[in-house]
């Protein structure tokens, strides 16, 4: 499906424009004709090409939020899932996810399922949204599935906001430090510079330093600035490796100091939520561990998944299939056992995904009480470094004179 702008009369004449997903040109003369219109001219978004128009064109999760709470309470109340999407559409503001769902509209009046409509949004609607969708389709538990989609967004969006929350101080505090740092060695020490150099004769080495690094401030801020955007552009494209790269990076993420058991605990239980609920909702083991791999988020993690999803499909059980992928945790791997052997591993899975979650609260807040006074010390050293390399000379001048 592609992205259309196109002009279009209605029954009255006026002229209307807008944006649709459609097929081709005659797929989107077709839906224009379907909401009472005239297709005057339609022509491909050229926004739609790239990365960051592919970036512009997702939705945020409060919207899915609202999607879905809006969607679970009107089809637990017996409305039918179209006049549901109608009124989500005639009462949304005007975003991209209105589009979306106009699109999706448009769709299911043309004969296809919700899933699928859904499934032509993959920018919006991912794997674990489609699949939930059809296994409530097949079981006729669409507004289960909705209050399920409803809960996980919103523990990610919890997550995501306590992160931020966790990160927000310290980077407020780096930018103050970088520009006060900055604010003294592009103006206060070329200033000082002169009068150190005539009074004090020759310099101890810490003020040498800060007087050359003020020089290089001063006299090359062009090449630091193409240095610095160079190396963040560096780091991006490391980032952004596939293959064996990719994996490398992702098996240093885990192992990096307090924040690596964190992001692992956020991966866990972010495995375990989504397995649980795929389990839950009637999707095979098989099936829920793919879509499980393409969601973990780290290459480490996806390796074992689909390493113990192999060993599954040659006839292993799901405890002894984990183990041998030397991934997981003795605390996955016993819920695991539990779950298997009372035959309820959907519990299992969300006490798993309970645990992690709670570890990852407490770990966010320790950091976050133990980042402060690391930030506090790393700017008190800093302002302690200036004040003695530019009072340090004239001290010494003073006492000679004396």
């Amino acid at each position: 499906m592609a992205t259309w702008t196109y002009r279009a009369v209605n029954s009255e004449g006026g002229v209307t424009q807008g944006r649709m997903e459609a097929a081709n040109l005659l797929d989107l003369e077709s839906r224009i004709k379907q909401m009472g219109l005239e297709l005057i001219q339609g022509k491909l978004a050229h926004s739609q090409r790239g990365v960051f128009s592919r970036w512009q064109r997702r939705v945020k999760r409060r919207e899915l939020i609202d999607f879905c709470f809006h969607m679970s309470q009107l089809v637990r109340a017996g409305v039918p899932v179209l006049d549901a999407l109608e009124d989500l559409a005639a009462s949304a503001e005007q975003t991209h996810m209105r589009e979306v769902v106009t699109t999706v509209v448009e769709s299911i009046r043309g004969g296809q399922t919700l899933s699928t409509a859904l499934a032509e949004h993959p920018l919006v609607f991912d794997d674990v949204f489609i699949a939930l969708i059809r296994s409530g389709e097949q079981s006729g538990k669409l507004d289960e599935i909705f209050a399920r989609l409803l809960e996980a967004l919103r523990w990610q969006d919890e997550l995501a906001a306590q992160i931020k929350r966790a990160v927000l101080y310290p980077s407020f505090v780096g930018l103050v430090v970088m520009g006060v740092f900055a604010f003294m060695m592009i103006y206060l020490v070329p200033q000082l510079a002169g009068f150190l150099r005539n009074m004090a004769g020759k310099l101890p080495p810490q003020t040498e330093l800060l007087l050359t690094i003020s020089g290089l401030m001063v006299n090359h801020w062009g090449w630091l600035l193409a240095a610095l955007a160079s190396l963040v552009m560096l780091v991006i494209i490391v980032l952004n490796m596939q293959g064996e790269m990719r994996r490398r990076i992702d098996r240093l993420k885990l192992r990096l100091p307090l924040v690596g058991p964190v992001l692992q605990k956020i991966i866990l239980a972010r495995f375990a939520g989504l397995f649980a609920m795929l389990y839950a909702s009637g999707i095979t083991v098989l099936r829920a561990l793919e879509i499980c791999a393409g969601a973990a988020g780290n290459r480490v993690v996806q390796d074992g998944i689909e390493l113990a999803r192999q060993h599954i499909a040659e006839g292993k059980n799901i405890t002894e299939s984990f183990t041998l992928t030397q991934v997981f945790p003795s605390m996955v791997l016993r819920m695991l056992r539990v779950g298997e052997q009372s035959g309820e591993l959907d519990q299992a899975l969300d006490n798993v995904a309970y645990y992690y979650n709670r570890e990852v609260q407490d770990a966010v807040s320790k950091l976050q009480t133990l980042i402060e006074p690391v930030l506090t010390v790393i700017l008190g050293a800093l302002m302690g470094w200036l004040i003695f390399a530019v009072l340090g000379p004239l001290y010494d001048v003073m006492s000679k004179i004396r």
